[in-house]
């Protein structure tokens, strides 16, 4: 039996590109982002959404392809917040409706739920981002 050459190339077409994926406006959570304004409460307005771009990557054997794993590449997009008083609850005119990229921190990425197959579709459901742990969590239906 011929071994298989380690590098993995796409034959199915000439485009590089075609394991490479974006989901676009994923609804997420993020929490936690006291630990960058201690002195305040933060909160985040309405339901942030992001795209999310992601690749699948063959898992090589001696002799075959034995799985895939799905590997995250990053998530972009933005999302408005405010700081309130700790005491009062609030809010500090000056932050009111405050911007800030997601991709301004630097995020660990899970994938929460064990993709088995890929006999059906695969795409990003859900993102949690903990700004306390910097790791954010992916969900995949």
């Amino acid at each position: 039996m011929q071994r298989l050459d380690k590098t993995f190339k796409s034959k199915s077409s000439e485009n590089p590109n075609n394991w490479n994926f974006t989901t676009k406006d994923v609804e997420a959570t993020i929490f936690n982002l006291e630990k960058y304004n201690p002195n305040y409460l933060v909160g985040v307005h309405e339901v942030p959404k992001f795209d999310v771009n992601w690749h699948i990557q063959p898992q090589l054997e001696e002799f075959g392809v034995k799985g895939m794993d799905i590997v995250i590449d990053g998530v972009t997009g933005i999302f408005h917040y405010s700081l309130y008083d700790k005491n009062t609850h609030d809010i500090i005119e000056k932050s009111k409706d405050t911007l800030m990229s997601i991709n301004e921190f630097q995020w660990t990425y899970n994938i929460t739920n064990n993709v088995k197959g890929f006999d059906e579709a695969v795409y990003v459901t859900a993102l949690d981002f903990n700004a306390g742990n910097m790791v954010c969590d992916v969900t995949f239906g």
